[in-house]
This record gives C-alpha cells, structure tokens and sequence, in this order.
C-alpha cells in the first residue's frame, strides 16, 4: 500500500470527475492505496500555460487532463 499522499490530478468535468472515481475505486480495489490517502486535486485549462513546467509531488496520478 502506498504511504504517501497520492495527489491525483484531474479535469473539473464529468468525464475527468469519474475518472478519478474510477481510478481511487480500482486502486483501492486491489489494496493499493487507502482513500485516506488521496488528495484530489481539479486543474482546468487555465493552468495549460504553466502544466509543462509544474513540478509534481512525488506520489502523484493525472487522470483525463490535457
């Protein structure tokens, strides 16, 4: 299991909103991760500019986004 909080990235839609389900739902599913430690994190295309140069933390997942 990971020990670290994943910050998961993802597009403040409703196809990016259930992604980010679907992946939490999966990883959790197979004992990847606990939903504690998650940290859900919505970006929309007002950060397209400044994505590439973003550094990510370390325990981190992008879901449908860019």
């Amino acid at each position: 299991m990971v020990t670290d909080k994943l910050q998961l990235f993802f597009h403040q839609d409703f196809d990016g909103i259930c992604s980010a389900a679907v992946f939490v739902a999966c990883a959790k599913k197979r004992g990847l991760l606990d939903c504690r430690q998650v940290v859900l994190s919505p970006v929309d295309y007002g950060l397209k500019q400044a994505w590439a140069a973003s550094e990510l933390p370390r325990a981190s997942a992008i879901v449908d986004f860019l």
